[in-house]
C-alpha cells in the first residue's frame, strides 16, 4: 500500500512524495493482505517527518530606487504552479514561506495600470534552507509572467 503524496506541497499537507507506511522505500514497505471478509483490524503508521521552510524575504525597488508598496511577489515551482504569493507593503518589503531543498522561480510584478507594468528579472532559486534576503528592481516593461511566460524563455534559450 503506498499513499500518493506526490503534490504540490502545502503549509497543511507538506510531504511532496510517495510514501509507504512505515517507510519511504517501497522495497522496505510491510505487505498486508486483505482478505476479502468483513474484519476489523488497526494499523498504525508513521508519516515522514515535515518538510523544513525557508524564509524569502526582501523589498522591491523602482528602477530609480525607490521602495515599491503592492508590487506583487510570486513563487513557482519546477511544476509552473504557485506556492507562494505576496504583496509588498508600504515599504516595497516582503516575506515568503516556502519548502527548503526545493528549486523555485520568483517573479516581482507591478500591475497597477495595464499599460504601466513593471517586472523584475526573475529570480531562480536553487534548493537550499538558509533565509533568503533579495532586492528586486522593476526595470522590464511588461509582466514577467503573462508576457514571457512563468520561464524566461530567453535565458532558457542560452542555456
Amino acid at each position: 500500500m503506498g499513499i500518493n503524496l506526490n503534490h504540490t506541497p502545502t503549509r497543511d499537507t507538506p510531504y511532496p512524495r510517495w510514501f509507504y507506511p512505515g517507510t519511504e522505500n517501497q522495497a522496505a514497505a510491510a505487505i498486508i493482505n486483505f482478505s476479502g471478509k468483513p474484519d476489523s483490524r488497526t494499523y498504525d503508521f508513521t508519516l515522514p517527518d515535515r518538510q523544513d521552510e525557508r524564509v524569502i524575504e526582501g523589498i522591491v525597488l523602482t528602477s530609480e530606487g525607490r521602495p515599491m508598496p503592492r508590487a506583487r511577489v510570486t513563487v513557482y515551482d519546477s511544476a509552473e504552479s504557485v506556492v507562494a504569493f505576496g504583496v509588498a507593503d508600504t515599504a516595497g518589503r516582503f516575506l515568503l514561506r516556502v519548502f527548503a531543498d526545493v528549486a523555485y522561480r520568483l517573479h516581482a510584478v507591478w500591475p497597477e495600470y495595464p499599460d504601466k507594468v513593471f517586472s523584475a528579472v526573475p529570480v531562480d532559486i536553487d534548493p537550499g534552507s538558509r533565509p533568503l534576503n533579495l532586492q528586486l528592481i522593476l526595470n522590464q516593461r511588461g509582466n514577467s509572467v503573462l508576457d514571457g511566460g512563468k520561464r524566461d524563455r530567453q535565458n532558457d534559450d542560452r542555456q
